[in-house]
């Protein structure tokens, strides 16, 4: 009773009192006190929710950001319903775009949470500062909008995109913070506002959250303040309208009045930077605009759309805001594939022709030659970037399957062989590009093939192809969060990658094909388990993979493929025994590793295998190594009965 009797007087002082800051500093006082694994080094700022401190982790040296809500049990409903779903929210979203959550609890009856401290700047201040390219600073919303793409997916919605919320790092890495208004529409009883107020920082608003509609949030609506920010960025703080006077005018003025064009702005004499019209350009310039539709339906539809279209811009290819011209798009499109585009229209004029001549009349035949005209395309570039990648040419396979991937999202195609051209498109460009080591655009690549694939199942929910494509764009962001070390965040891909190759497999037994895919994932699942220590659940997984890899075997004997998957889960399974340092263990490990080589050694000099002897003479090698691990251990043994060393796998 004490205690809440001071904590009500703390909190009393710091609302009410005219020295805000001796109380504040009072209140940081007993917080330091109380939270002994914390040394609280300054506070970074103060708001109706509470307080955010900078502070120090005593025992693992992390800087980390700690927010208290200090009028802790004062707070009125609203208050604690808010701050409890911002921990919900920040909880579920692992991204590295997106302010990461340490931990919660409470500080005697205050409750607080930790989370990642950007040290960094708003991303206005941030290009005043450090004076980026147009295109520098466009890269720098691209993450911004895989941040917040992720977050929509997740079924979070921001409603408080602004400047300071999106902070950019020494590294330049972009960060959203401050989900304290984010709804989650995954969940029932997210923090909603009262009947008639908006919610969020009035010069961003979004027209419907102005004018207060009573549907009025949803992606959409970040997507119009991320433009609004984009807008102030590239014109040097100039809004797109007036924000200044009271605040039933600046809403008038977002829900009514037509949104500056960046060009002009860019000129005004307000202007901070020293961007010009050239700089900008008018590609630019409409995808800011389309960002800005007052009509939301006309507007981007997803962050994916916006950051599509700024990633066309940066290459150079045609942009979605401005695919309405088609003059433009013929002026763009034939610059760059003048000769390709002359060959393939003259082939595809022919079969066109013939196909409307012979089987359709005229009032069809033209929507029926637009799609097989695009979907003949697709199927080209497709094939002949792949006939590249095998010849080794990978350069010219990612020039044929990006010419494709521009085809395809410029016209909306609806056939579904289109569509699925489409994803083996980008499925295709981000495996190849991760092959050589361009994880950036390999991730957006990938991105953008598991949204077409969501996109897909939403609409046929029971589709076993696109649930077989969903499985593979998550199994390739694992092995992408892998290559990062992320390895918690590889597992939680591979496990949603595993649950889908588990209900496909179940409801197709007899498919060999599904079993092995499977099998491919239960391994990475054993991999990362094992790297990050949890060896009970990395047994789980290896034996899984174990016993699919012998029935396929066991099924297939003739099969290279077969013979060397088997090999690895039984390689995998001696790795795990080797990671225990025992000896029991290591004579199982022992006899995994000779009926490895046993099976290798009668398979080796056959035909089966006249193609594979470098992949032979590898995993001979890495047996070997560990054979020898096994004999210095036993050997070291004898003399002190301790094992140590590191394994191959």
């Amino acid at each position: 009773a004490r205690r809440f009797s001071d904590l009500k007087n703390i909190s009393d002082t710091i609302r009410h009192s005219n020295d805000e800051d001796d109380h504040l500093a009072s209140a940081q006082k007993f917080i330091a006190s109380e939270l002994k694994d914390y040394e609280i080094i300054g506070r970074i700022g103060v708001g109706s929710q509470g307080a955010v401190y900078y502070a120090l982790h005593k025992l693992s040296k992390r800087s980390v950001a700690l927010k208290v809500l200090l009028s802790g049990p004062l707070a009125n409903e609203q208050q604690r319903l808010r701050f409890r779903r911002e921990i919900e929210v920040i909880s579920k979203l692992k991204h590295p775009n997106i302010v990461t959550l340490y931990e919660c609890g409470f500080i005697s009856v205050l409750p607080y949470y930790t989370m990642e401290h950007i040290q960094g700047l708003p991303i206005t201040d941030h290009v005043l500062l450090a004076e980026p390219t147009v295109k520098e600073c466009v890269k720098l919303f691209i993450q911004v909008c895989a941040g917040l793409g992720y977050a929509h997916l997740k079924g979070v919605i921001h409603r408080d995109i602004k400047p300071t919320n999106i902070l950019v790092g020494d590294d330049a890495v972009p960060h959203v913070v401050d989900f304290g208004l984010a709804k989650d529409m995954s969940r029932s009883g997210a923090f909603e506002s009262a009947p008639n107020q908006a919610v969020g920082t009035l010069p961003y608003l979004s027209p419907e959250e102005a004018s207060e509609e009573e549907q009025g949030h949803d992606v959409r609506s970040d997507i119009y303040s991320l433009g609004v920010v984009l807008f102030e960025t590239l014109s040097g703080e100039v809004f797109p309208y007036s924000v200044e006077g009271n605040p039933s005018d600046i809403k008038r003025n977002i829900i009514h009045k037509k949104p500056l064009s960046l060009l002009k702005a860019v000129e005004l004499p307000e202007s901070t930077n020293e961007y010009t019209r050239s700089d900008i350009g008018e590609d630019l310039a409409c995808i800011v605009a389309k960002a800005l539709e007052k009509d939301r339906n006309l507007r981007y539809q997803s962050m994916s759309e916006l950051s599509d279209d700024l990633a066309r811009y940066l290459e150079g290819h045609v942009v979605q805001a401005r695919s309405g011209n088609r003059l433009y798009i013929w002026r763009k499109t034939l610059r760059k594939y003048r000769t390709r585009v002359a060959i393939a229209a003259s082939f595809l004029a022919i079969l066109i022709a013939g196909l409307v001549g012979t089987t359709l009349a005229w009032q069809r035949a033209e929507k029926v030659a637009q799609i097989a005209q695009v979907t003949l395309q697709l199927g080209s570039y497709a094939k002949l970037g792949s006939v590249s990648r095998d010849d080794g040419r990978v350069d010219h396979a990612l020039e044929m399957w990006e010419a494709g991937i521009e085809i395809a999202e410029l016209v909306a195609n609806p056939d579904p062989i289109a569509r699925r051209l489409h994803y083996e498109l980008l499925h295709c460009s981000a495996e190849l590009l991760f092959k050589k080591g361009e994880l950036e655009k390999a991730t957006s690549f990938c991105q953008r093939a598991t949204w077409l694939a969501t996109e897909m199942l939403a609409a046929d929910p029971e589709n076993s192809e696109w649930k077989r494509l969903m499985g593979f764009s998550l199994k390739l962001r694992g092995q992408m969060r892998y290559s990062r070390d992320a390895l918690e965040e590889a597992l939680g891909l591979f496990d949603q990658a595993g649950g889908i190759s588990e209900e496909l497999s179940g409801s197709h037994p007899d498919n060999l094909t599904l079993k092995a895919e499977l099998a491919a994932v239960r391994s990475w699942q054993g991999q990362c388990c094992r790297e990050l220590g949890w060896l009970e659940r990395a047994d789980e997984h290896y034996k899984l993979e174990y016993d699919i890899r012998e029935e396929l075997l066991s099924r297939e004997p003739d099969s290279a493929d077969r013979v060397m998957e088997f090999v690895h889960a039984l390689a995998h399974r001696a790795a795990w025994h080797l990671a225990h340092e025992s000896r029991e263990h290591d004579q199982a490990a022992l006899n995994r590793l000779e009926a490895a080589e046993a099976l290798l050694e009668t398979h080796k000099d056959s035909q089966l295998f006249s193609a594979r002897q470098r992949d032979v003479e590898r995993i001979m090698a890495v047996i070997g190594k560990n054979k020898s691990l096994i004999a210095k251990r036993v050997a070291a043994s004898l003399d002190s009965g301790d094992y140590h060393g590191s394994t191959s796998s």
